[in-house]
């Protein structure tokens, strides 16, 4: 409906001034815009995929990433087709252009509301990462609760502040890399393992395999995998930002931060997968117990992961904000 050149023509046209405040604000490099793209798909659900490889096996574990990657390729790049055809920016004025004022409220409260769950998710994810690899270092210093109220206030809440969604590319960049060495710290356990005990049997159910061992693994697979490849909310404020903006240019980011988080994922969960086979837990980090075995590496690994998540927290609040400013 967006697309027809005939409908399109019906459309409210975007003002001058805000031509002009887009024009000002377009400072995105392509390689910032890959990194905060990539760093909008990482968060808690990042650990829970290797939960879905050992539900599906990694052979239709690795075909979900594949089919997954190419479907959120295929919808950011609708998404652009539909803002740069119709001039509308955002998903409340498409809304507005398409059906009426009401849907593009119902379309902000929808995106408020995603958005807070998802904040609240961030946060608590934060504290379960802390509380198991921290609080003990600690020595009962602080709280679960102590800690995640000075990882907001402190990191996550003035991030949150920032006026522009380029300004996070350092800090997303600096997520990524912690996200890199989640998986070094993971890769090197197995392999300790494997070294140790040898390579599991992939062709034994009661170890890692590379199929299902029934068709409820992938239908429990499949939304995990789902909700770890979601960006779509930050889309256009990213391709708003992007100096110089065209499809093509969007094409490379989208190209680009897909492949970083395709690969991250991919590796996190086959080394994981190999090493605990069925016993893989919906988050990863807890089957590491460093609380047993306080094990530096994997100490490091759960602190990192924490502030990849809070640097990756500007993403979900980003959208509220201007979902509240269009209402």
């Amino acid at each position: 409906l967006i697309l027809s050149p005939h409908n399109i023509g019906t459309l409210p046209t975007v003002s001058k001034n805000r031509n002009e405040e887009e024009n000002y604000e377009k400072k995105g490099s392509i390689r910032g815009s890959i990194l905060n793209f990539a760093s909008s798909m990482l968060g808690a659900g990042a650990l829970a995929v290797p939960y879905a490889f050992s539900r599906c096996g990694l052979l239709v574990g690795s075909a979900l990433l594949i089919g997954v990657a190419r479907a959120t390729t295929f919808s950011v790049n609708l998404l652009i087709q539909a803002r740069i055809k119709s001039g509308l920016v955002s998903y409340e004025e498409l809304a507005v252009g398409v059906y009426n004022k009401y849907m593009g409220y119902a379309v902000a409260a929808a995106l408020i509301i995603t958005c807070f769950g998802a904040s609240v998710a961030f946060i608590l994810a934060v504290g379960d990462i802390l509380e198991e690899g921290l609080l003990d270092v600690l020595g009962g210093f602080l709280t679960r609760q102590e800690l995640m109220i000075i990882f907001w206030a402190f990191l996550m809440f003035p991030l949150s502040m920032v006026e522009n969604m380029n300004s996070l590319r350092f800090s997303s960049g600096f997520g990524i890399a912690n996200s890199g060495y989640l998986v070094f710290a993971t890769a090197l356990h197995s392999l300790q393992k494997i070294i140790k005990e040898g390579f599991p049997n992939l062709w034994d159910y009661s170890s890692a395999t590379f199929w299902p061992s029934s068709v409820d693994g992938i239908v429990t697979a499949c939304p995990i995998i789902i909700f770890a490849y979601i960006c779509q909310t930050n889309v256009f404020s990213i391709f708003g930002e992007l100096k110089s903006g065209t499809a093509k240019k969007m094409e490379i980011v989208t190209h680009g931060g897909i492949t970083i988080i395709s690969i991250f994922y991919f590796l996190l969960a086959s080394f994981t997968y190999l090493e605990f086979g069925r016993n893989t837990n919906g988050n990863i980090l807890t089957n590491y117990c460093v609380q047993k075995d306080p094990d530096p590496l994997m100490i490091l690994a759960y602190v990192g992961y924490a502030c990849t998540i809070t640097m990756a927290y500007p993403m979900t609040t980003y959208p509220t904000r201007h979902a509240l400013h269009a209402l």
